[in-house]
């Protein structure tokens, strides 16, 4: 874990993001989609009568892109499950359809890095690289200092209205791609419906219920809650096995989250960057650290915490909450810790302390930088920025995604989507493939988050006006997220840009910090060492010793470019 947040923190990439499927629901009644406008009559919107347009570019209808063919290299990252791109739908409606014939060479993802490395050193560039994986450092060596990606500020303003009106409408959104030279080398994904957050807590509420017991609301309401869960034998087994707080803080949810934004620390997870009334804070170094440590080793000591929460894995506390003994445990949905009994648990509201009184709780990152780039050696940048502009509207990012309608002209030859009777949207998948997250793979080559708008049910029932639903177990505990966790989610630190000195020191400061920090929660915790004030001090001393302070300072001359660039 600590080696995933030291890219977050290090490496400034966006943790890959687990996403939950919708299933069928056993809601018989069916809302067939209005039929979506022709690809060929929504305008994209037009440029300043005063900016000289390349003719051949089509700013009036989504489709064509171009109104004479033009040939593009792409270099793009494979997905494990996704298909070769010559067989690919999304590559043959965009030469059919939109004029682009894309040649097209795909890395696969274990052979990336070293291909990457070799592709930059050589200067054998594609035009555009698209859905590969760049870091915040790889764009500032490659772009701002290599000029290996070209800026695509000029292009945006006389091509993109669709990235213009998203750059306008979330600030946001443009400072994470803006680099420190004010140039935009890369193009982002992002949510356009951010109500829900990644870091997801779950509370049993039957427990609560048949115990008599409100929500918490405070760290020192948790407490009580968690030593009834322990004493009370809510789960009516007559066996005390109830573990009041589980999980594993080896994989990416949090439960150290519960007490550190009630302490008023919006940090994704371990080692993470905080940020407090404009100034970057590590909490591992800030001495209100010391009270959650104290928070911490009472549970522990108590045994209100499972013992194993440090060294089990995910599949581990999984079974464990599979056993309905578990009553509050970090992850993705309530189906995946309790498949049997997923309908007992909820969002838990984020808490508040004596040291904090409002409630917060970090969003995740709602942007992932990197997507698309464009090199020197494209002949035709402003088509390539005209093709990359089509993701950020609405209809397009869409059809991108899910594929072509069944039926429509654009499904050419493929098994396009349909609206079954559980009211889902569906396909007809061909031989071997049982899951729509495979089959659109096969379909098009987006890995993880695709380029612009990022799709959620909401954006396809905004584009057809249809009320397509998500399955039961999601809008059962998305509805719990909306309603307790959505109105107190703020911002994480953000994706920032560092020179590569900077990126130098701060490898040379993470790792004896966070070694040091992770080793002493541990033993703090589990009270190998006692939490005297002695001890506490002598920890704060040490991390200042190992450049906590000089640490802190370089994320802060960070975040103060971004704010600028907002």
């Amino acid at each position: 874990m600590r080696k995933k947040m030291m890219c977050v923190v290090i490496c400034l990439s966006v943790i890959a993001l687990i996403v939950g499927c919708s299933g069928n629901q056993n809601n018989k009644s069916t809302q067939t989609a209005q039929p979506s406008a022709s690809s060929t009559d929504q305008p994209t919107g037009t440029a300043s009568p005063s900016e000289s347009i390349d003719e051949n570019i089509n700013m009036d209808s989504n489709l064509p892109i171009v109104k004479e063919p033009v040939t593009m290299s792409m270099v793009t990252v494979r997905n494990s499950n996704a298909g070769p791109a010559d067989q690919m739908w999304f590559f043959k409606w965009m030469k059919e359809k939109g004029n682009i014939d894309f040649k097209v060479t795909q890395i696969e993802a274990a052979a990336w890095p070293e291909r990457k490395n070799i592709l930059f050193a050589s200067g054998d560039l594609p035009d555009i690289f698209f859905h590969s994986s760049f870091s915040a450092s790889d764009i500032i060596r490659y772009g701002q200092v290599g000029k290996q990606f070209i800026p695509l500020n000029d292009l945006i303003d006389k091509y993109a209205p669709n990235i213009k009106k998203a750059f306008e409408e979330n600030p946001r959104l443009k400072a994470a791609v803006t680099s420190p030279d004010g140039n935009i080398y890369s193009l982002p994904s992002y949510f356009k419906y951010p109500q829900l957050t990644w870091n997801r807590v779950f509370i049993h509420t039957d427990w609560l219920n048949k115990l008599g017991l409100k929500e918490p609301e405070t760290l020192d309401d948790l407490y009580a809650v968690l030593k009834a869960f322990k004493e009370k034998d809510p789960n009516g087994n007559g066996k005390a096995d109830e573990i009041p707080l589980g999980g594993s803080w080896g994989h990416g949810f949090e439960e150290r989250m519960i007490v550190t934004a009630a302490l008023g620390f919006n940090q994704p997870g371990f080692m993470g960057m905080a940020v407090k009334d404009g100034k970057v804070v590590l909490p591992e170094a800030d001495p209100l650290y010391g009270e959650y440590l104290k928070y911490m080793n009472k549970l522990y000591s108590e045994g209100l915490m499972d013992k194993d929460i440090f060294t089990q894995t995910e599949v581990q506390a999984r079974a464990k909450s599979s056993q309905n003994i578990v009553g509050l445990t970090a992850d993705g949905a309530p189906e995946v810790i309790a498949p049997d009994h997923w309908k007992e648990y909820t969002a838990l509201k984020p808490l508040t302390s004596k040291w904090n009184q409002t409630p917060l709780w970090p969003r995740g990152q709602e942007t992932e930088i990197g997507k698309l780039m464009i090199t020197p050696k494209a002949k035709h940048p402003e088509v390539a920025i005209s093709f990359a502009d089509r993701f950020f509207k609405d209809d397009f990012a869409l059809e991108f995604y899910i594929g072509p309608e069944k039926g429509s002209e654009d499904e050419l030859g493929y098994n396009g989507w349909f609206v079954n009777e559980q009211n889902n949207i569906d396909y007809d998948y061909p031989n071997g493939i049982k899951s729509a997250w495979d089959y659109r793979n096969l379909l098009s080559p987006f890995n993880s988050n695709q380029l612009g708008v990022v799709y959620k049910v909401e954006l396809f029932n905004e584009v057809h006006q249809a009320n397509i639903q998500q399955s039961e177990t999601s809008r059962w505990w998305e509805g719990s997220m909306k309603e307790k966790v959505a109105p107190y989610v703020v911002p994480n630190y953000p994706d920032v840009y560092f020179s590569d000195d900077q990126i130098k020191r701060i490898n040379e400061l993470y790792t004896p910090l966070s070694d040091y920090a992770a080793t002493m929660e541990a033993k703090f915790i589990t009270g190998q060492v006692a939490l005297t004030e002695d001890n506490l001090n002598n920890y704060f001393t040490q991390m200042k010793k190992l450049g906590a302070d000089e640490y802190v300072q370089i994320h802060q001359s960070g975040y103060d470019d971004y704010m600028k660039n907002l």
